[in-house]
C-alpha cells in the first residue's frame, strides 16, 4: 500500500514537472527566445522581439477575426430566438381563443343534447296521450 501511494505521488510529481516544462517551452517559443536561441545563437534580440510581437500580434488578430465571426452567429441566433418567441407569443393567443371557442361549444352541444331529449320525452308523452283516448 506504502509503495502503491509513493509510487502514485512520484508519477504525479512528474507529471507536473513535465507539464511545467512544456509550458515554460511554450512561453519560450512564444517571445521567440527558444527559437532564436536554436536557430541563431549571433541573432540581435531586438529583432527576435519584433518578431516575437508580430507572431502575437497576428495569433492576437486570429483570435480577434474568431470572436467576431462567433458575435455574428450569435447574433444571428438570438435574432431567430426572438422571431420565434415572437411567433410563439401570436399562436399562443390563437390557441387560448380556440380553447375558449371549444368550450363553448361543447357547452351549446351540452344544452343541445339535453333540448332533444327533452323534445323527444315530449313526443313519446303526446303518441301516448293520443293512443289512449284513441284506444280507450
Amino acid at each position: 500500500e506504502r509503495l502503491r501511494t509513493s509510487a502514485r505521488s512520484a508519477t504525479v510529481v512528474y507529471n507536473k514537472k513535465i507539464a511545467a516544462q512544456h509550458y515554460h517551452k511554450e512561453k519560450l517559443e512564444l517571445l521567440g527566445a527558444y527559437a532564436g536561441s536554436r536557430a541563431n545563437k549571433g541573432g540581435s534580440k531586438g529583432s527576435e522581439v519584433i518578431e516575437a510581437l508580430q507572431r502575437t500580434r497576428g495569433l492576437i488578430s486570429q483570435q480577434l477575426d474568431k470572436t467576431q465571426e462567433t458575435m455574428k452567429y450569435l447574433d444571428e441566433g438570438s435574432e431567430k430566438l426572438r422571431q420565434t418567441y415572437a411567433e410563439y407569443q401570436s399562436h399562443r393567443g390563437a390557441v387560448a381563443s380556440n380553447a375558449q371557442l371549444l368550450n363553448k361549444l361543447a357547452t351549446r352541444m351540452m344544452t343541445d343534447s339535453v333540448f332533444v331529449y327533452f323534445a323527444f320525452a315530449v313526443y313519446i308523452a303526446v303518441c301516448m296521450y293520443i293512443l289512449r283516448k284513441r284506444l280507450f
